[in-house]
């Protein structure tokens, strides 16, 4: 039930996602994918993509070889995805899937992945607002090999925060789940070479911070 009224807030959102231009994400949006170190023919999972505002720069990086593997659960923001894609260099590498990925489990993503590929994967807002985060975690984590490259951009808001309260309603449907609790980045600093954390302050009016943080699975 909490799922699928997430679900439903996402659908409404993403009719007015795009008037947003992405802001306020949209530099550290970039210095995320950076972070994927991308190279031609690179498989990329897009994990929670949402209008597919990640495409067109993963796109540019990964060449005509490369795939995008986007996977979201609202239906709504998928459909702006499919717009996006229509409109990038090469389309064709873009695969989308409707998945609400706080419902899934191993076995998914080990179907999603192409076989005998290290993908990279990317993150961007979405295990951070949603209760159960842990478990999304440990079952994509099972799936992916080792060398694996992991990159997320989530929201840390403070307890009691009105950030914090958005954050719920939104990314959980809710506005009683502690978000302030959720800190999904610190999966991969226990289970990643190489980690990396940096925060930036995005939103200084609601007291909530993004917290960018990549590594490699080991």
């Amino acid at each position: 039930m909490k799922s699928r009224r997430a679900l439903n807030w996402y659908n409404l959102f993403s009719k007015v996602y795009t008037f947003t231009n992405d802001y306020p994400y949209t530099k550290i949006r970039k210095k995320a994918i950076d972070e994927l170190e991308l190279k031609k023919g690179d498989v990329v999972l897009d994990l929670f993509c949402g209008t597919g505002v990640n495409f067109k720069e993963i796109c540019s990086q990964i060449g005509q070889n490369g795939i995008i593997v986007g996977i979201d659960g609202s239906s709504g923001m998928l459909s702006k995805a499919r717009e996006t894609i229509s409109v990038i260099e090469n389309p064709s590498s873009v695969r989308l899937i409707e998945k609400d990925l706080r419902m899934v489990g191993c076995d998914f993503f080990l179907k999603t992945i192409p076989t005998e590929t290290v993908p990279k994967v990317l993150i961007t807002l979405g295990p951070g607002g949603m209760p159960g985060w842990e478990t999304f975690w440990k079952n994509l984590f099972s799936a992916v090999p080792s060398g694996t490259r992991f990159v997320t951009m989530d929201v840390f808001c403070k307890k009691g925060s009105l950030s914090g309260a958005i954050i719920n309603l939104i990314g959980a449907g809710s506005w009683k789940i502690d978000v302030s609790s959720h800190t999904p980045w610190k999966y991969l600093a226990k289970n990643c070479d190489n980690y990396r954390e940096s925060i930036f302050r995005a939103f200084k009016l609601l007291d909530c911070d993004l917290v960018l943080a990549s590594g490699r699975k080991r």
